[in-house]
């Protein structure tokens, strides 16, 4: 019972505690400061508030305090009242004096930060005794305050921050650093780089002051603008560690290494003198400062160092003379960067590496062959003698090594001696299309990166020279081309630990389904190719888990492949990078927009541009937020055309029925007919018939007729019609000789006037030429209308079996009448039974 109340005892105290916590994070003062709750005490927020003092109502406990970026302009006497307080920040207000006991309430202070204000480097500024309270500071940074070229340090407020282990504050251009540095005995860092530091000189003697007692570990020039360093400047830092140079864009190289005379003797950690002489943008020019020959490498040769960098400083050349036995900077060096140069030489430096025998990494990359146009061409000045092969002994310490640009194409074979520590290599754009063989000596090499070789020099038998591959770069190697890919799809064969396969910006299209298979690659990088889909079978990495197909011509993902990444995603977490590919967000593709959003694979598509079907660009998080209303536009569409066709058979269905159910007959004797099935005779022609055209007319147009016409149609034109005052009997039955006529005659020539409408028997005529038009050919029946008839006068039931055609206008003809009657002579002569 005891232990049980003890428990509980101890549950309700840590609600306390947490309910505590959680109001103190949440809290806000009347100036609006965020408070929050630490192991160490309070934390108060009180940045960008235009406050003008401190708050008075803090809480008493509070041991941090950010005041930065607002309107404060003097530090008065005890101005804090947080005996706690540890870490002050007064940076970017507008502070100009520190009042004498400014800081008597604040002994605890470690931290003080007083940058970016307008505090002037003077007596005024800073009274004597204005730091004598803050004897457990030990980080202050008074930078960016007072703009002058020239002027003093107020040397008596310097000399009590005798706890102070790093101090970041302005210079001048001719700094002189009095007996109150002197003072300060646990300096360790000491920091003028920052982007007004005006340092320009350093003088033999300007360092003199920390010649004791001062223990300065680290000195920070970088961004100085320094044009002129003594050649003892750093004697008196007789504790150095670590010295930065860098970013002195008018220091020049042999300027920088001559300095390094005053560090002779001290063992140093690292020297960085990266990005200097950059005022001038020259390729040539300036030779002499750019050239570090074996007058200005010997002010390096005693002194020790683990690391030395000289990065994109222009240099065309370092002397190797450093590197011999008994050489200091050569048995101490661990690494070297000489990585961005316009290197040229000195070429010997490369088989002098052996005589450094802790150096752990070097890298001599240059800046002259970052393409394969500039490699190849220096490739045809260097390699104009062949080596057959290349020998070069290393440290048995080298585990780093950067050579890219050095041209190795010139070679047949590599062989390295002590490389069984070699871990990484980088042989960029090294102008290996004319390596013809293998490297010998590398078993061990983990990290291979040899982008920028063109893809005659990347073999199988040079891949299966480093077995213990785990990360091979093959980026920009042409590797569309020949039978490059062949040759590196076998070489991964030879590579049983690949973990990570490079092969972006190679413009490949497709590769083989089976390209990675036995592979076990965890992260596949295809970015910057052509590549419309997963160019691979995804079953065949089965360890994958990190794919980039970044800026390719990918639209969407079919859905097996988007099964095969989620099972993927299950089973190793996959991350999945489609980033500059332009995406399709059409009707065909929501599937997959969905899919990039509720997938477990983690993309980076969820807020791509991508094309929607009518070309219009959007992004994918657009359309995922719109779905529903997407989805009903492109399902609707293609309901309403299925809707609109279902409606038009059923039209034609009961259209169909409707025919079918009045002309069944009908249609059975067409189907049969169709089909062959049918009793009646062949449909007659011109030689069944006698006559060429029989011709009705009335008495009244009997002159005309037989005289005019029959010597238009008979004697000019050759055809033998049927005239009824000539070739009946006279006397006869009349309805006969009219029905015998017609069924004589191949055509009927209808000559319609006005007496012609009005006779009795003109109009049985018409009636008996109606009834046999079914079994004349069409365009047998010709109307010639003469003047006093008129379109409307026709009969409609003639107009029913009579083309348009075969229908002609005396009054058109008028003043060619012969012309009329070769055209009616025309329509009866072609042929109507074709």
């Amino acid at each position: 019972m005891l232990n049980h109340g003890g428990t509980m005892c101890d549950r309700m105290a840590l609600v306390m505690v947490l309910i505590f916590i959680f109001v103190s994070v949440t809290a806000e003062s009347t100036h609006g400061c965020i408070q929050s709750h630490d192991l160490h005490g309070i934390s108060v927020d009180c940045r960008n508030r235009h406050l003008k003092s401190i708050p008075s109502d803090l809480p008493q406990n509070t041991t941090r305090l950010d005041m930065s970026h607002n309107s404060i302009s003097r530090i008065v006497k005890r101005f804090l009242h947080l005996p706690n307080l540890k870490y002050l920040d007064l940076s970017f207000n507008t502070i100009k004096i520190l009042e004498e006991g400014a800081f008597f309430e604040a002994a605890d202070l470690e931290e003080l930060y007083l940058n970016n204000n307008e505090l002037r480097l003077d007596s005024t500024t800073y009274p004597d005794d204005v730091f004598q309270p803050l004897q457990k500071l030990q980080m202050l940074h008074l930078h960016n305050n007072d703009p002058r070229s020239e002027g003093t340090y107020p040397e008596k407020a310097i000399a009590k921050l005798k706890h102070v282990q790093e101090l970041k504050i302005d210079t001048f251009t001719y700094t002189n650093f009095g007996p109150g540095f002197s003072e300060l005995t646990s300096l360790k860092r000491l920091v003028f780089g920052f982007s007004q530091c005006k340092l320009s000189f350093l003088y033999n003697d300007t360092f003199q002051s920390f010649q004791y007692n001062v223990l300065i570990e680290t000195l920070d020039l970088h961004l100085c603008p320094l044009t002129r360093i003594g050649p003892n400047a750093f004697r008196y830092l007789a504790s150095l560690k670590n010295l930065v140079l860098s970013n002195a864009i008018t220091l020049t190289p042999t300027e920088a290494v001559s300095a390094m005379y005053g560090l002779r003797g001290k063992n140093l950690t690292s020297i960085k003198i990266n990005h200097i002489f950059q005022l001038f943008n020259l390729k040539i020019g300036l030779m002499n400062q750019r050239i570090l020959d074996k007058t200005v490498v010997a002010n390096l040769k005693d002194v020790c160092v683990e690391r030395f960098e000289m990065i994109n400083c222009k240099l065309l050349w370092f002397d190797s003379s450093i590197l011999v036995d008994g050489s200091t900077f050569a048995s101490c060096i661990k690494v070297i960067d000489f990585s961005g140069n316009d290197w040229l030489g000195d070429p010997k430096i490369l088989f002098a590496i052996s005589l450094m025998p802790n150096l752990v990494s070097l890298n001599l990359s240059d800046t002259l062959s970052m393409t394969q146009q500039s490699t190849k061409q220096r490739l045809v000045e260097i390699c104009a003698i062949s080596f057959p092969t290349l020998g070069l002994t290393l440290p048995e310490t080298l585990v780093y090594l950067t050579l890219s640009g050095k041209n190795f194409g010139c070679f047949s074979n590599v062989t390295i001696y002590n490389g069984m520590s070699m871990k990484y290599m980088s042989l960029t754009y090294a102008g290996l299309d004319r390596f013809s063989s293998t490297v010998r000596g590398l078993h061990n090499l983990s990290y291979l990166d040899i982008s920028g070789n063109n893809r005659a020099g990347i073999s199988s038998l040079l891949l299966a020279s480093f077995p213990m591959l785990d990360t091979l770069i093959m980026s920009d190697a042409n590797l569309d081309l020949g039978e490059a890919l062949s040759e590196v799809q076998h070489g991964l064969s030879f590579l049983p630990h690949l973990h990570t396969l490079d092969v972006s910006s190679n413009n490949l299209r497709m590769l083989s389904v089976t390209s990675f298979e036995g592979v076990p690659l965890k992260s596949l990088i295809l970015s910057n190719n052509r590549f419309s889909t997963i160019p691979f079978d995804l079953s065949t990495t089965p360890y994958l888990s990190h794919l980039d197909l970044s800026s390719n011509s990918i639209a969407a993902l079919s859905t097996t492949e988007m099964k095969q990444l989620d099972a993927l995603a299950v089973r190793n977490n996959l991350s999945l990078d489609l980033n500059g590919n332009l995406l399709s967000c059409g009707c065909k593709t929501l599937d997959f927009i969905i899919w990039l959003f509720k997938t477990n694979v983690r993309t980076t598509a969820e807020n791509s541009s991508c094309a929607k079907d009518d070309g219009a660009v959007t992004n994918t998080f657009y359309i995922y937020e719109h779905y529903d209303e997407i989805w009903k536009q492109c399902v609707g569409g293609f309901w309403l055309s299925v809707s609109v066709v279902c409606y038009a058979v059923i039209v034609l269905v009961t259209i169909a029925i409707f025919v079918i159910y009045r002309r069944k007959t009908l249609l059975i004797n067409i189907v049969l007919r169709m089909f062959g099935f049918k009793t009646t005779k062949e449909a007659l022609k011109r030689k069944d018939f006698p006559n060429d055209a029989y011709i009705a007319y009335s008495e009244n147009d009997y002159q005309y007729i037989c005289h005019t016409v029959r010597d238009h149609l008979e004697n000019q034109h050759g055809l033998k019609l049927f005239l009824k005052d000539r070739d009946t009997i006279p006397g006869g039955q009349i309805a006969e000789d009219i029905i015998d006529g017609i069924d004589s005659s191949w055509n009927v020539i209808l000559a319609l006037s006005q007496s012609f409408l009005e006779d009795q028997w003109c109009r049985f005529i018409v009636n008996r030429v109606v009834y046999s038009s079914s079994r004349m050919p069409a365009g047998s029946i010709v109307l010639v209308l003469f003047e006093d008839v008129r379109r409307a006068d026709i009969p409609p039931t003639l107009l029913n079996v009579v083309e348009e055609k075969q229908i002609f206008d005396m009054e058109k003809y008028r003043g060619e009448e012969g012309k009329l009657w070769q055209d009616v002579c025309q329509c009866i002569v072609i042929p109507k039974d074709k």
